[in-house]
């Protein structure tokens, strides 16, 4: 992991996104940990740091493409996570909710 931050939110969720379109099974290994390549909690679990050595094994038949959106990723340091349309938000919808649900008014 040559990303100065490491695979925290950002990257990982630019990960998961990239690899989506991509029908294939992804397990990604981080010393003695293993995670499941579609899923943002597991790859957050690797807790990859700066200088941490990641191995992707990807199986299927867009396998090949998806290696390659994955090295892509990679070699521009996942610049992608730092593009104003990716800081601030995860793309996921938050629910705001103002006041106490159990008191009454």
């Amino acid at each position: 992991m040559t990303n100065r931050h490491g695979l925290h939110a950002r990257p990982c969720a630019v990960l998961i996104r990239t690899l989506q379109p991509f029908a294939c099974e992804i397990k990604i290994e981080c010393g003695e940990a293993t995670a499941n390549g579609n899923s943002i909690l597991g790859v957050m679990s690797l807790a990859a740091g700066f200088g941490s050595k990641l191995t992707f094994t990807i199986s299927g038949s867009k396998a090949t493409g998806a290696m390659a959106a994955v090295q892509q990723l990679f070699e521009t340091q996942f610049e992608k996570a730092y593009t104003p349309e990716n800081k601030g938000s995860s793309g996921m919808a938050v629910s705001a909710q103002t006041g106490n649900p159990g008191t009454k008014k």
